[in-house]
């Protein structure tokens, strides 16, 4: 069960992971760097939900209407252009703004679970799902002490917007193997 657009999305969210797994935990670092102070980290953090609750209904109507393979694929590069929003801020408020913009990609969130219902069979959809989110996760393991050691080296500033610049970078890489390899069911 572990191929086609399983394997494809697979692939393409453990990309997407390490880079998360990397970047979150020091995000609140790279906000108090940008002059924010602790009540701006938790505005910042409730803002990509809001985005989401915004945009969701939508998705859903999308991913019953639209291509669900191209609407994956363009989120992936929508999410990957918001990201480049932390790469050159110059304030905290830059990455609430790109917060908030990033929770808009909860469109590909229902195309990708049709998706992936589709390509398994009844029988296989628990395990499917289970080992995707392993195989995600796997890397996503060490991803935060590899962020650590890179920000030791670079400090917060400049190390985070590297560690932005990747996680941009993987978003565009994993939504062009999407756009390339998944097919429509």
């Amino acid at each position: 069960f572990m191929r086609g657009n399983v394997l494809v999305l697979s692939i393409s969210g453990a990309l997407g992971g390490f880079t998360r797994s990397m970047v979150f935990p020091y995000a609140p670092l790279f906000i108090l760097s940008l002059g924010g102070q602790p009540a701006e980290i938790g505005l910042v953090y409730a803002l990509s939900p809001l985005g989401g609750l915004l945009i969701f209904p939508i998705a859903g109507y999308l991913a019953d209407q639209t291509s669900r393979a191209k609407l994956i694929a363009y989120t992936g590069y929508f999410t990957s252009t918001v990201i480049l929003l932390n790469v050159f801020a110059q304030s905290w408020h830059w990455i609430a703004i790109a917060r908030l913009i990033q929770g808009f990609a909860v469109l590909q969130n229902p195309a990708s679970s049709a998706i992936i219902a589709d390509s398994l069979t009844p029988e296989n959809r628990g395990r499917g799902m289970a080992t995707m989110t392993s195989l995600s996760g796997i890397l996503a393991i060490f991803a935060p002490y590899v962020a650590g050691l890179l920000l030791d080296h670079y400090g917060i500033d400049f190390g985070m917007r590297i560690l932005y610049a990747s996680m941009a970078a993987a978003y565009a890489i994993g939504a062009t193997i999407n756009l390339i390899f998944i097919k429509e069911t």
